[in-house]
C-alpha cells in the first residue's frame, strides 16, 4: 500500500457501544501487523448513539479476554464532519447504510455494509451483522467470529490498495 495521506475507515452500528466499538478496537490491534498501520485510522460511531457512553459490559469483558484496549473508547454519534473525513464507511446493517445514504451527501461510493464490501456474495442473502446486545452467549460468539474474520479480510484488502 502506497498511501500518500491518511486513510480513515469509519465503522457504524446503531449505538456504538457493542459492535462498531469492538471492531474498532480489534482492527486497531490487527493494524500493528501491517507496515501501513500509521496511515490507517479507524473510527467508530452509531447512527443513534448517545455521546459518551462506555462500551457495553459484556463487550468490555470479551475485549479483555481478547487483549483489546477499549476502556478509553466512548460512543459517538455520526455527524457530517466524521462522514466527510471518512474514506470508507462500513455499516453493520442495511438500516445504518440507508440512514447514511439518506442523511449525508456524497457518500454513495464509499458506504457499504461490512459483509458486502469487496465480496463476491460469499454470504447468504442476509448481509447484516446482528446486534448481540442483550442476547445469549451464542449470539456474542457469532458476532466475535464474524468481527475477527471480517476485520482481517478488510485490512488485507486495504493493504492491497
Amino acid at each position: 500500500m502506497f498511501l500518500k495521506k491518511n486513510f480513515y475507515l469509519l465503522l457504524v452500528c446503531k449505538a456504538n457501544i457493542t459492535r462498531s466499538i469492538y471492531m474498532h478496537a480489534y482492527m486497531n490491534k490487527m493494524l500493528k501487523n501491517y507496515t501501513f498501520s500509521k496511515k490507517i485510522n479507524i473510527m467508530s460511531v452509531g447512527t443513534n448513539a448517545i455521546k459518551g457512553l462506555p462500551p457495553h459490559d459484556v463487550i468490555r469483558h470479551i475485549a479483555a479476554l481478547n487483549e483489546l484496549t477499549i476502556k478509553n473508547l466512548r460512543s459517538k454519534r455520526i455527524s457530517q464532519k466524521i462522514v466527510d473525513k471518512a474514506n470508507l464507511i462500513l455499516t453493520m446493517e442495511n438500516e445504518q447504510k440507508k440512514i447514511i445514504l439518506e442523511k449525508f451527501n456524497n457518500v454513495e461510493n464509499k458506504t457499504f455494509r461490512i459483509l458486502e464490501y469487496g465480496q463476491n456474495n460469499l454470504y447468504s442473502d442476509n448481509l447484516d451483522i446482528p446486534d448481540p446486545t442483550g442476547k445469549d452467549t451464542n449470539d456474542y460468539k457469532k458476532f466475535i467470529e464474524i468481527s475477527h474474520t471480517e476485520s482481517k479480510r478488510i485490512l488485507k484488502q486495504l493493504s492491497e490498495l
